[in-house]
């Protein structure tokens, strides 16, 4: 894609923009809202270890939302099967690095469904529209770690 002649700003043609959500549940999300002129556009939430809740191209929307809707990870509930209670679903969802799968008890130590990840607020996060030969393309950047004192240390 070419920049046109009569394009002055590029967010005419491309846009990244950091949004807040302040309703409900989802009250303190902070969100990334990505739009491009080839008709793709979506949302990377920063406050849940940059999941895609929302992604559609040419208006159609590509994926599910779950009728919890966007929740941030305040009400995240890390027992049993709680983490449904808060599961947007949406384009995509990164299960746990330590657990993917049902809950279960490993080593004496108890795990719920998915783990903590997609609960997890990216640090160092940050994003800008980038040009390389007249291409526009939004680099998106975070770390989100699982990390405990005494144990288990990673990061994605």
């Amino acid at each position: 894609m070419r920049r046109k002649k009569y394009v002055g700003n590029i967010g005419q043609i491309f846009s990244v923009q950091r949004i807040e959500l302040k309703d409900g549940r989802a009250d303190g999300a902070v969100l990334v809202n990505v739009r491009n002129r080839s008709g793709m556009h979506f949302y990377v939430n920063m406050r849940r270890g940059m999941d895609i809740p929302f992604l559609d191209f040419f208006g159609e929307n590509i994926g599910y939302i779950s009728p919890a809707g966007v929740v941030t990870p305040q009400y995240f509930d890390d027992r049993d099967l709680g983490f449904l209670k808060s599961f947007t679903v949406g384009f995509l969802t990164t299960c746990g690095l330590k657990l993917a799968g049902a809950p279960c008890e490993y080593e004496g130590l108890e795990f719920g469904l998915h783990g903590n990840f997609s609960n997890t607020p990216a640090d160092h996060f940050n994003y800008e529209i980038v040009e390389n030969r007249w291409i526009p393309y939004a680099e998106i950047r975070g770390t989100v770690r699982e990390a405990v004192i005494f144990g288990d240390k990673m990061k994605l």
